[in-house]
């Protein structure tokens, strides 16, 4: 009788650590995080999550998990005659980017789409003030626009987020 009994217990033994084992709450790997304390409570946070919630009250909401910056520069290397500067919008942008420049004089320029490894990805020439850029094929992600004038010196870059 103490073997059956032996035995059962064994079996109800595995049966728990099987169990406890695909019972355990949702993990992730987290690359960064902390705590902010303020007068209206405290907040933990971490960069890395893999899922995403939003809580929203009347004062206010906030969305947790996946957390992406939206760092978004240009950077002026040279302008044609100090006059003519560029602009990418809607920047983030998720199907087409409309690259405007505020004087066009039917200069020779062209612009190149670059990954962030550096990639080349498109390259067309500017032959209207407001030109129009197809991003929808491309995954989700920082790019950056160079401007090139006709001798093929940078005049200005534009970084881009794709959602």
């Amino acid at each position: 009788m103490n073997f059956i009994k032996s035995n059962i217990l064994k079996f109800f033994f595995g049966v728990f650590l099987l169990v406890s084992n695909f019972s355990q709450a949702q993990e992730s790997v987290n690359t960064s995080g902390g705590v902010d304390k303020g007068s209206g409570g405290t907040v933990s946070f971490s960069v890395g999550q893999m899922v995403y919630t939003t809580d929203s009250k009347e004062a206010g909401s906030v969305v947790q998990g996946i957390q992406r910056p939206y760092k978004i520069t240009t950077t002026d290397i040279k302008k044609l005659d100090n006059t003519i500067s560029f602009k990418a919008y809607p920047n983030p942008s998720s199907d087409d980017l409309f690259l405007e420049m505020n004087a066009f004089r039917n200069e020779k320029l062209n612009y190149q789409l670059y990954d962030m490894q550096g990639k080349l990805i498109i390259t067309n020439p500017i032959e209207v003030s407001k030109t129009q850029i197809n991003m929808r094929d491309l995954a989700v992600g920082s790019y950056f626009i160079h401007i090139y004038d006709s001798k093929n010196q940078a005049i200005q870059t534009i970084q881009i987020i794709k959602e």
